[in-house]
């Protein structure tokens, strides 16, 4: 799951052009993916990681040059416990695998999700291509891990619509 979240930064930096931006927000709904989101612009979803235990999805839109949306999510055959222990292993590999990129901040999300444990985190990421920001909220549940997020060129402004994608994200069963 976690590498994927490194390609999608490493496809950031190295993409030269991308779809036109567009005013025209649509609800993606992913049914095995147990999540829906505002899109703007419909996104690609792309198997990274399947197994016995979990299976790695990355569902990703890049509206326009420098910028890209996107959800990370994994989901778990067994059941485990919705607790700091959880969260912390879940949130601890997804770093590992986005080295060089550092932490500038964290805090609570900027919206919670009932039955999930979540945490908002900026991150500055330094590659040779050319920084990228991303600005991300993790959620974990008892079968699935989310990492919503958006990834932009750190030349580039945070994109306005921040706080409407993030804030978008609900989960459709959060028995699940």
């Amino acid at each position: 799951m976690t590498k994927l979240v490194l390609r999608i930064s490493l496809l950031l930096c190295l993409a030269a052009t991308f779809w036109g931006q567009t005013a025209d927000w649509k609800t993606y709904k992913n049914v095995d993916g147990n999540f829906s989101i505002l899109f703007p612009s419909a996104p690609k979803d792309e198997l990274s990681q399947k197994d016995a235990a979990s299976e790695t999805h990355t569902v990703l839109a890049q509206p326009s040059p420098g910028y890209g949306y996107g959800v990370v999510y994994t989901s778990i055959a067994a059941e485990h416990p919705v607790d700091d222990a959880a969260f912390a292993s879940f949130r601890d590999g997804a770093f590992k695998a986005m080295a060089p990129c550092k932490v500038t901040s964290d805090g609570p999300s900027s919206l919670e999700v009932r039955g999930y444990i979540s945490h908002f985190y900026r991150f500055s990421c330094p590659f040779e291509t050319g920084a990228v920001t991303i600005v991300a909220n993790l959620y974990v549940g008892k079968h699935y891990g989310y990492f919503v997020m958006i990834v932009f060129k750190s030349s580039l402004p945070e994109p306005p619509e921040t706080d409407k994608f993030l804030n978008s994200f609900s989960v459709i069963d959060a028995a699940k």
